[in-house]
């Protein structure tokens, strides 16, 4: 934690987290930026406009895990293109993730404001697997565990009961999602294992990273 102070005509500090007081603020100056503000202090000016509208940003009282509904479709893609490296998918492809696989994903949810968002299916040929599609969290909700959460949530549901393993993809220089996964596996004493699974030359014709294919097994006497 960090106290900040402003030379403002009141001295005023808050004491916030220094990587939530960048990224909420630049969301706001770049929302103010794209509204043609005239306010030269406008970054500035979202560190007290974020400051006052959450607190000290106590996401654990904020926060309501959910299902996804097609009205949340396009703020999902929204949501998706602030999140690189993901794969920024058609909005069509997100409402049917809202509808068809909403069972089987989240959205975290403050207030009215979508802050994260997990998508996944049971593997078609093996029921006994969640495969993870996307794991994405905003800018201004990063550093404070809310993708395992997510996860955890997810796993928890009527309609993931019963699996004993989870997989997903993930390419080598995806920190934030190896990280992710890592603690994931820790957290329920399962073993992480990968392996080459698409080819950045093979399958991509060398428009994408390649990605590893990462099972978590077993989980067992969690569901």
């Amino acid at each position: 934690m960090i106290s900040i102070g402003f030379g403002y005509p009141e001295f005023i500090v808050l004491t916030i987290s220094l990587c939530q007081i960048r990224a909420i603020a630049y969301r706001y100056w770049r929302t103010e930026k794209l509204n043609n503000s005239s306010n030269e202090n406008s970054l500035l000016f979202a560190e007290f406009s974020i400051y006052e509208k959450y607190g000290k940003f106590e996401m654990n009282e904020k926060l309501n895990f959910r299902p996804p509904n097609l009205n949340d479709g396009f703020k999902i893609h929204r949501l998706i293109s602030e999140c690189p490296p993901l794969d920024s998918n058609s909005a069509y492809c997100n409402f049917l993730q809202c509808s068809h696989f909403s069972s089987t994903s989240v959205i975290a949810e403050a207030e009215s404001d979508i802050l994260g968002w997990v998508s996944g299916f049971r593997s078609p040929n093996a029921d006994y697997q969640f495969f993870v599609w996307q794991v994405a969290v905003a800018p201004e909700a990063r550093g404070q565990g809310l993708g395992l959460r997510m996860l955890d949530a997810l796993i928890m549901r009527p309609a993931l009961s019963g699996i004993t393993g989870v997989a997903t993809s993930i390419s080598p220089g995806n920190a934030a999602s190896w990280a992710l996964f890592q603690a994931f596996a820790r957290r329920h004493n399962a073993a992480l294992n990968h392996r080459p699974w698409l080819e950045r030359d093979i399958h991509f014709e060398g428009q994408n990273d390649s990605e590893h294919l990462v099972m978590i097994t077993p989980l067992v006497g969690h569901f």
